[in-house]
């Protein structure tokens, strides 16, 4: 986390400095955006390990609302202080910012490792067991590296989520990007557009908590995920069908609560599947998907939308391609049922696979037992 913070300030007020567009994409584009997957994959982790599991849904929903909406509050903040104070002094103000805010998280953090406890989850049925992994450390960092994806992606389980997830996001920013030129095409005023891009925002921050919420009443976040997957499908196989205020803000409800369903939920899935210690490793492999996946859908919707004049054929395409990942999660279901059945019985304690028993241990710990 500290070293993510000391990229994300330094190449921020580095960029305050620069004039030019290449040096540009050396400061921000590659040094900014270096520390914000090291910060952002600490607190996936660190939220992962100090929640209890029976509230780890909420929490982690909490955790990815919050980061929603501080986004949401500082773009208008952010634009002012251009249009007053230039962009210089605004990237620097904005390390200000984000140097102090670092500093008193690493703060909280030094506390919580210190006199926190950790929720070490009991041993369940995995689609990833420890031998597995077990060849970290033993070469040099690249053939480690190169080991450890040639490994994940031998993995059934591993592969059927990144399957998933590339079918899904193809469609995923498509109503984002394109919301606002689709607006204009029925002949809706700007207001209607700034409302339902609004709408999208709140509902999405809000998606975030509910669906959380659901997984740990559910107690499997595999087949919520798979729910929010089908809802945010539909949604954009209808936007050809809304063509008033009153439609399109009803899909803003319904797509922004499966947005954030997803984004709360992705992160529980992985731990679900291949435990606490794996999870987060997992979590940043399926985060390829994204560049893979946003590089492909809006560009062609985009393309599709300026060679027939219309957005029918793109979102419906979109949507499918969405919806057409459902069969595959509903799959990893089962084949996690499958997982369960058979750790029963080898285990010969069938009650264990359906929940677990959290572990409370005081931080630092030389070493985890697992319940």
């Amino acid at each position: 986390h500290a070293v993510g913070a000391v990229l994300v300030v330094g190449g921020t007020v580095l960029t305050s400095f620069v004039r030019s567009l290449e040096m540009w994409v050396v400061t921000y584009g590659i040094l900014t955006t270096s520390g914000f997957p090291l910060v952002f994959m600490t607190g996936i982790e660190l939220g992962c390990t100090y929640t209890p599991k029976a509230y780890r849904g909420l929490c982690m929903g909490a955790i990815f609302a919050g980061a929603g909406a501080g986004v949401s509050a500082m773009m208008p903040a952010f634009t002012h202080s251009i249009k007053a104070y230039g962009l210089s002094a605004t990237m620097r103000w904005l390390a200000l910012f984000i140097g102090v805010s670092f500093i008193v998280l690493e703060c909280l953090l030094f506390g919580l490792n210190r006199f926190g406890h950790r929720f070490v989850d009991a041993k369940l049925q995995r689609c990833l067991s420890d031998s597995q992994m077990g060849h970290k450390r033993k070469r040099n960092c690249f053939t480690d590296f190169l080991t450890s994806m040639a490994q994940w992606f031998c993995n059934r389980a591993f592969l059927g989520m990144f399957a998933a997830m590339m079918l899904y996001l193809v469609g995923f920013f498509v109503p984002f990007v394109h919301i606002v030129q689709y607006c204009k095409d029925v002949g809706l005023p700007t207001d209607v557009s700034v409302v339902v891009v609004m709408v999208l925002g709140v509902a999405n921050c809000v998606g975030r908590v509910l669906f959380g919420m659901l997984g740990d009443a559910t107690g499997n976040f595999l087949l919520c995920f798979t729910w929010v997957v089908l809802q945010n499908g539909l949604s954009v196989l209808v936007l050809p069908l809304c063509t008033s205020s009153a439609a399109l803000t009803a899909f803003a409800v319904s797509c922004g609560l499966a947005a954030g369903g997803r984004s709360g939920l992705l992160a529980l899935v992985c731990v679900e599947l291949f435990g606490q210690e794996h999870g987060p490793e997992a979590y940043g492999l399926l985060c390829i998907t994204f560049c893979i996946a946003q590089t492909i859908g809006s560009p062609t919707v985009g393309a599709l939308h300026d060679h027939t004049g219309s957005y029918t054929i793109g979102f419906l395409a979109a949507g499918a391609a969405m919806v057409s990942a459902v069969p595959v999660l509903l799959l990893l279901c089962w084949y996690r049922r499958l997982m369960s059945l058979r750790y029963a019985a080898e285990s010969g304690s069938k009650d264990h696979t359906e929940q677990g028993t959290d572990v409370v241990t005081r931080a630092p710990v030389a070493q985890q037992q697992d319940a």
